[in-house]
């Protein structure tokens, strides 16, 4: 089966798992307002996969397609956000601060990057750029909020985080890969049909168990610590696309053989880095002088004495 095929499929599955869960959803006749904006999600990820199908099969350009992923990763960003506000209706939650800023900082990125591809023929090494941060960012907040929920609260939301987890360091992995080779690898880019629909069983599972305002998020130190680590990660890697992008520019023949290389070697030490305790250790006293006023988590510490 050639991989055309394997894409059309793909996103053929994907687009009817999400249509279906959005029934679900509306059958189950929930009010709130965190399963309004779930059944709004579910139907930007329906539309988002059948837009990707039809650019497969009709060979318009690729920018509708990553625009309308642009717009279903806003959607999910604003649903994890969404869980640790009390506000009963969707207007409450687009007021809230948090995803105010999100939103401003989501629509100018957009904005911006898709104007300067367009300013300079098309070029897609923008909108690369711009998918890698809006991906990164999504792995932040889901890391906040699962970091942040208290035990109960993890049980619930612990397969949300796992499938948009998973689709957002793929879609990370593809679109840092097409900034340091120049292009999308669509044999991949096939593949995120059949990932974005084994993504639909596992929210299914969490939404039945969440019960709105059960998801509480404390941010404490540990959760800067981590989501430090996790931007020092992703700009680490940003910088390594760059790199590679440059060896392939000037590399000529030789160009995507080497920057291959380079970036298995950098992430070989980027996981070195991480991994090393000392460093891990420096980043966390580094981030309790400059950026708490207090000197112990004495949520940790009462804990403890119990």
């Amino acid at each position: 089966m050639e991989m055309y095929t394997v894409g059309l499929w793909g996103y053929s599955f994907a687009s009817v798992a999400y249509a279906i869960f959005s029934l679900l959803i509306i059958a189950a006749h929930n009010q709130t307002s965190i399963a309004k904006w779930l059944l709004f999600s579910t139907l930007i990820a329906a539309g988002t996969n059948a837009i990707s199908l039809l650019q497969i099969s009709m060979g318009f350009s690729l920018q509708w397609a990553m625009l309308a992923d642009a717009v279903k990763i806003a959607a999910f960003s604003v649903l994890i956000l969404s869980f640790n506000i009390e506000k009963s209706s969707v207007e409450g939650i687009l007021k809230n601060k948090r995803v105010s800023k999100y939103l401003l900082f989501w629509f100018g990125s957009t904005i911006a990057c898709w104007g300067v591809s367009y300013a300079i023929e098309l070029s897609y090494e923008y909108l690369f750029l711009l998918f890698v941060v809006l991906n990164l960012t999504s792995l932040v907040l889901l890391e906040q909020l699962y970091r942040g929920a208290n035990v109960e609260a993890k049980k619930s939301i612990t397969p949300l985080v796992f499938a948009l987890g998973i689709v957002a360091v793929f879609d990370f992995v593809l679109y840092a890969q097409a900034t340091m080779v120049g292009g999308i690898e669509f044999d991949f880019w096939y593949v995120r049909g059949y990932l974005s629909a084994l993504a639909v069983p596992l929210l299914l599972i969490s939404i039945r168990r969440f019960k709105e305002g059960a998801v509480r998020v404390f941010v404490s130190r540990n959760v800067v610590f981590y989501s430090s680590m996790l931007m020092i990660a992703g700009l680490y890697l940003l910088l390594m696309a760059v790199a590679g992008y440059l060896i392939n520019y000037f590399g000529g023949e030789w160009g995507q053989l080497v920057s291959f290389g380079f970036f298995i070697l950098g992430s070989i030490v980027l996981v070195v880095l991480l991994l090393t305790e000392t460093i891990r250790r420096k980043v966390k006293v580094f981030i309790s002088k400059h950026f708490f006023a207090n000197k112990y988590e004495y949520r940790e510490e009462w804990l403890e004495l119990l």
